[in-house]
């Protein structure tokens, strides 16, 4: 198999429900290989491999009907406008080769060199900041522009919310890390939001498009924000938050998470 087409049956076998990381990375493993994966798919031998059996029946026909159809998961990548980067690729991401759990493929909408950029800092916190907690992550991010630092941050409500805010206001750049698929990234009322970061920035996950968050989702997505960045600032969180948290989310292979906590954090 080309590496072309190699690369295509990761993106199909990682886009298929039911599929997560533990299953992809063992079927890869005992098959040799995602194309051998849909190969034994398409053959309905599956049961072939241990982690096989493990997949319910319904996992195991979405596998093969992806197989079968394996231009279907682009045709839902080009209708959202999503590019796509795996470890395949020698664009991907150091940051995420050094986690325990790296994304089979990384999603994204926008610019993808701004995950690429020199300076990348998060700025995080909870979803009901105070009053002072939003300004100080305004202020924050205009002074991470004014350094041509990249904004990252999770594109919730609150502190991330006002972070990706006042970069794009600042005339800066942002990307917004999301925990669902590009059809609904982040929430409703950040629409407008999610088209200004895309216009300088990029908007980014490890879902396929149509995917549905979850409530693990969100904590999943935490270490990639960590992993996409240079140092975590926590404006503001309950120190039993995802945001408090963040800057743990990376393997102990890294050795590079930092993070800084700024502000009075809430209860």
């Amino acid at each position: 198999m080309t590496d072309a087409a190699e690369r295509a049956a990761w993106i199909t076998l990682a886009g298929v429900d039911g599929v997560g990381l533990a299953h992809f990375g063992a079927l890869v493993g005992q098959a040799g290989g995602a194309g051998a994966v849909l190969d034994l798919a398409r053959r309905d031998a599956l049961d072939q491999l241990p982690d096989g059996r493990r997949l319910t029946r319904g996992v195991r026909t979405a596998i093969a009907d992806a197989a079968r159809d394996p231009e279907r998961a682009q045709a839902e990548l080009d209708r959202s406008g999503v590019w796509t980067i795996t470890p395949l690729d020698g664009a991907y991401p150091p940051g995420l080769r050094d986690l325990a759990d790296p994304p089979p493929v990384l999603y994204g909408q926008g610019d993808p060199a701004a995950i690429a950029r020199p300076r990348r800092i998060s700025v995080v916190g909870t979803r009901r900041p105070s009053v002072l907690g939003r300004v100080l992550a305004g202020t924050i991010a205009r002074q991470l522009v004014q350094l041509e630092a990249v904004v990252v941050s999770g594109l919730a409500f609150g502190i991330d919310g006002a972070a990706h805010a006042a970069t794009v206001a600042a005339g800066g750049v942002t990307v917004g890390v999301i925990g669902s698929g590009h059809q609904q990234p982040g929430p409703r009322a950040h629409a407008g939001l999610v088209r200004d970061i895309l216009a300088r920035g990029a908007v980014v996950g490890e879902l396929a498009p149509h995917a549905r968050p979850t409530r693990g989702t969100f904590p999943r997505r935490n270490r990639l924000l960590s992993a996409l960045s240079q140092a975590v600032i926590v404006v503001e969180a309950p120190t039993r938050s995802g945001a408090s948290t963040r800057r743990t989310t990376r393997s102990s292979r890294a050795g590079r998470s930092s993070s800084c906590r700024a502000g009075p954090a809430t209860g």
